[in-house]
């Protein structure tokens, strides 16, 4: 696609395979653009005109997994407010995109802060973690953490 050319061999191969059956019309509404560290762009709260995905950046396995939870909270929450993910860690490390290393590790983090709790291997996520999560990432976002 002429609009990864731009960008670096790595960064292009990913980006064309991401969007390899996006019709014309999708593509021509495409653009990239390089933001400076630190600058403030996705503003929370503020309505959603455009879709971002983010090439390059640093953001550590907790908040990774945070944000990979928040979207599993939103998607699968029960009517209890509680989501129970069935995936292995293993399954979690591999669609997230980290070892499974930094998987045990990441889950230990939130599970000692409380955003979390483990039931018989299994992954429980409640509203108020839900809540310290999705607040701990808007505050990353907006650049006050």
């Amino acid at each position: 696609m002429d609009i990864f050319q731009e960008l670096p061999m790595a960064k292009r191969s990913n980006m064309e395979f991401l969007f390899q059956n996006c019709t014309e019309k999708v593509k021509n509404y495409m653009f990239t653009m390089d933001v400076a560290a630190g600058q403030t762009f996705i503003q929370a709260g503020e309505p959603c005109i455009i879709i971002v995905i983010i090439l390059s950046g640093k953001a550590s396995g907790v908040e990774w997994l945070m944000l990979y939870l928040i979207r599993k909270y939103e998607r699968k929450g029960r009517a209890d407010n509680t989501c129970s993910l069935k995936q292995t860690r293993s399954q979690m490390a591999e669609e997230i995109g980290f070892s499974i290393k930094t998987m045990d590790r990441s889950i230990k983090k939130l599970e000692e802060d409380g955003m979390l709790r483990l039931e018989k291997g299994k992954i429980q996520v409640d509203q108020s973690g839900y809540l310290e999560m999705k607040e701990y990432i808007e505050q990353c976002i907006e650049g006050r953490s």
